[in-house]
């Protein structure tokens, strides 16, 4: 009987509690206190080195652990690559390709790219800007990359 007289009191001041810490989140006291009921503690170490020294310091657990993943990593040697060939055909596209391209994939009700061009815009200019366009697409085919004009 006495216990349920105090647990009520105690849940109270326990949801006033969480409630106050809600209300001042911005401070450390909400995480540490979430912290503080998280079940499971997260932690490395000690470990043992590889003369059988246990290492309990941060700065040397994290090299000796830098040093056992690093490990598994090899080292190709580059010298004996096989030879690269071209399996795949020479794809050029053409002026009328890209305007084609502009005017099958472009929707005139979608939002400007990062380049704040409309797509109205692309939709007719599209014969316009083709050319230098398939200039760009080619290059790049060829390059395996960016072109940088």
């Amino acid at each position: 009987m006495q216990a349920n007289k105090a647990s009520k009191p105690i849940r109270q001041a326990k949801r006033d509690f969480e409630r106050n810490i809600a209300r001042n989140i911005k401070h450390d006291s909400f995480y540490t206190y979430t912290k503080s009921k998280s079940k499971m503690k997260p932690s490395v170490g000690p470990l043992i080195d590889g003369s059988g020294t246990v290492v309990s310091n941060d700065k040397e657990m994290s090299e000796l652990l830098n040093g056992f993943f690093s490990s598994v990593f090899t080292k190709e040697k580059t010298d004996c690559l096989p030879e690269i060939r071209q399996i795949f055909k020479v794809v050029t596209m053409t002026n009328y390709d890209v305007t084609v391209l502009l005017q099958i994939w472009t929707r005139v009700n979608e939002a400007p790219g990062a380049d704040s061009i409309s797509t109205r815009m692309l939709l007719e200019l599209s014969e316009d800007i083709s050319e230098i366009l398939a200039v760009i697409f080619n290059k790049s085919l060829l390059s395996g990359g960016e072109v940088h004009m």
